[in-house]
């Protein structure tokens, strides 16, 4: 077991395009304003007032006051509205931002991810689309569809700003920004994070340069600091051994993502071989010939994208399908209803034949049973599923899909990070996110930790981008000094 340590000033947890985005700033590239006019008059006036200082290093708030949009982050809008002008009216303006490599703004980081740069994108590679739009996929400074155009080499592709990119094209694309930007030296991949604690010590240095971080649990020392110690485990594939390291850094980053760990179902029989909580579980399957035409239909439990995406599939393969889904088909909170048809014809058409509407899919077998819920399974395969008029039916089936969202992995966080969320006395999820300063995304709940993304509620890449402008920033103007608190 290894006892290396690395110390750092930030270490971020999570490699996906919330961390990558971090990482680009925090490595000197630092935004400013073109001078090109922008759309809105009242922000307009406020970047011309400082036009030579970089949006890192003006007031956040006072430059986001007054921005709408779909984020309910203000710094979040801010950036999106600076990148992005008026994307929301279906505009596709040139970005108000230029970059430029400041080396005083340099601030040392690692980032933590156990897949390839691009976290859950790397888990998701294949012809699927996303529900962005392919420029709201791009970090900055390397634009997404002239990337994608030299990479297909088709001179059409995104001359539509409804195109929408596929879940493969978009893992290449952020493993390649690393490279790209240069950035590829501060992340340490293939990696799991065990645990994150507050420590107190002091830092000795040897004759021969080495460094040494000693805890100090009694007493006080000029030279005592507080910092954080991040413990992480990296796997020898050709001796298959595990070995541990630590990491000691001033500030500490979350920024895992949302979706780790597929919500459950709380019944009988949840547990049971054939009952599974990942689309790519079905995918497999089907790969496999485990199922075909003839197979008992499969039960796709869910109203969301991951649903739907394994109804199409199933279709796809002449596979049948019962769905059920708790709510009203035409309840408005139903996200199929919500997509414009033009945009997402594959969800519209999932939706169609919920409604009961014939389905554009040859020979599709599939039959819908809204506000049902499932009350048991059997292993058998047997299914009841219990309706609104209280009457059950059971139904026989060779597969249970159960998509009913998924939660943040902060295991490696005490109470897995219950304690930062809005409402600690519950689990962190869409509606429970991290609670942060708005303007500088640090928790309310201990100094010296940030969070990012989907935990803060922004899971769309058009708007972690925000994210991180906030804690860059919020690093530089105060020297990015460590945590002051006592308690993790």
């Amino acid at each position: 077991m290894s006892t290396d340590v690395l110390s750092t000033d930030v270490a971020i947890i999570g490699n996906g395009p919330s961390g990558i985005c971090l990482s680009y700033m925090l490595s000197g590239n630092t935004p400013y304003f073109t001078g090109q006019p922008h759309p809105n008059i009242y922000l307009q006036q406020k970047l011309e007032e400082h036009p030579d200082i970089s949006i890192l290093e003006q007031d956040l708030e006072y430059l986001s006051e007054g921005l709408e949009g779909r984020s309910t982050n203000p710094v979040a809008l801010l950036f999106d509205a600076l990148h992005h002008p008026n994307a929301d009216l279906g505009h596709s303006e040139p970005s108000r931002l230029k970059w430029r490599q400041n080396e005083a703004n340099k601030i040392p980081h690692v980032v933590l991810g156990s897949t390839l740069p691009g976290g859950a994108w790397q888990t998701m590679g294949d012809s699927k689309l996303t529900l962005s739009l392919q420029s709201w996929m791009e970090l900055p400074g390397l634009n997404f569809v002239e990337w994608l155009q030299k990479l297909q080499k088709d001179d059409k592709c995104g001359d539509s700003i409804q195109n929408r990119a596929s879940f493969s094209d978009v893992s290449k694309y952020y493993s390649e920004y690393v490279e790209c930007m240069g950035i590829k030296e501060n992340f340490l991949s293939g990696v799991w994070v065990k645990s994150v604690r507050r420590i107190r010590g002091k830092k000795i240095n040897y004759e021969n340069g080495e460094c040494e971080f000693v805890s100090e649990k009694h007493g006080d020392s000029e030279n005592v600091t507080n910092l954080f110690e991040v413990v992480y485990e990296k796997s020898d594939k050709e001796s298959s051994m595990t070995s541990e390291f630590k990491i000691h850094a001033k500030n500490v980053v979350l920024a895992t993502g949302a979706s780790d760990l597929p919500n459950k179902l709380d019944i009988p029989g949840a547990e049971l071989g054939f009952v599974k909580y990942k689309v790519q579980d079905l995918e497999t399957a089907v790969e496999a010939g485990e199922m075909n035409a003839k197979s008992d239909p499969i039960l796709v439990i869910g109203a969301g994208l991951s649903a739907a995406d394994a109804i199409l599939h199933s279709l796809k393969s002449h596979i049948p399908v019962v769905h059920i889904i708790r709510r009203r088909v035409n309840d408005p909170e139903v996200m199929l209803k919500q997509l414009p048809k033009a945009v997402y014809p594959e969800y519209h058409t999932v939706y169609q034949m919920m409604k009961g509407e014939k389905s554009s899919i040859p020979d599709a077998q599939y039959t819908c049973y809204d506000q049902h819920i499932v009350k048991e399974i059997q292993s058998n395969g047997m299914v009841t599923i219990y309706g609104p008029d209280g009457a059950t039916k059971d139904i026989k089936v060779s597969l249970v899909m159960a998509l009913i969202g998924a939660k943040a992995n902060l295991k490696f966080l005490c109470c897995s990070g219950q304690r930062y969320c809005v409402n600690p006395k519950k689990q962190i999820s869409s509606r429970n996110p991290i609670n942060i300063d708005p303007y500088t995304y640090e928790s309310i709940a201990s100094q010296g930790i940030y969070a990012l993304g989907p935990l803060t509620g922004n899971n769309f890449v058009r708007f972690l981008k925000g994210g991180a402008l906030a804690i860059c920033s919020h690093l530089i103007m105060n020297k990015h000094y460590g945590p002051r608190s006592k308690e993790l």
